[in-house]
């Protein structure tokens, strides 16, 4: 039966993982045989497969809001239980789509990770300056655009700043605020 609620949020959560994830296993075969076990004929699962694939990639790239989404099921051919359950599957997994589109999305690496210490150099025979360094390292994950990948590859980027290079890398960093300040007003 293509109205049970607990099968047809099994199918949407198959569909998000296919359209989002692209696990491929997920498919009308996968569902007739995995989710309704023969309840439902090969037409109603693939016409309701179709609907809410639409559906569901509509909300997602666009970023909908329950209302709107609301108004979404309200035009479709779906069932009032159908609705119900597809609109409360959005409410829970809308922020998860939309992390996702988001991840899949970003073609830059990104930080993630900022470590730092501080080292003392001290005189030699050799060479009399002493004084603190500061010892940065950045963490960048490239973006992932693999399905099931939880453990992108990171690259480290680690370098050492005297006092004066300091002040001028943070003289930067207030300008890159200040900028964003004034454009996020």
């Amino acid at each position: 039966m293509v109205d049970n609620a607990k099968k047809f949020h099994a199918m949407l959560t198959g569909i998000i993982r296919r359209v989002y994830y692209n696990e491929q296993d997920f498919t009308v075969p996968f569902f007739m045989e995995n989710v309704f076990g023969g309840d439902a004929s090969e037409e109603d699962v693939t016409s309701l497969h179709e609907t809410c694939t639409t559906i569901l990639t509509k909300c997602g790239e666009l970023d909908l809001p329950p209302p709107k989404v609301e108004e979404v099921l309200g035009r479709s051919h779906l069932s009032e239980i159908q609705k119900e359950v597809l609109l409360h599957f959005w409410v829970n997994n809308k922020a998860k789509v939309h992390d996702r589109i988001s991840t899949l999305s970003n073609m830059n690496n990104s930080l993630h990770s900022f470590d730092w210490r501080i080292d003392m150099k001290m005189a030699s025979k050799s060479d009399q300056e002493t004084g603190a360094t500061a010892i940065v390292q950045l963490k960048l994950q490239e973006p992932s655009h693999k399905a099931g990948e939880e453990d992108p590859s990171l690259q480290s980027v680690c370098f050492e700043m005297d006092r004066g290079q300091l002040d001028m890398v943070l003289l930067q960093i207030n300008s890159i605020n200040e900028a964003i300040t004034e454009y996020t007003k």
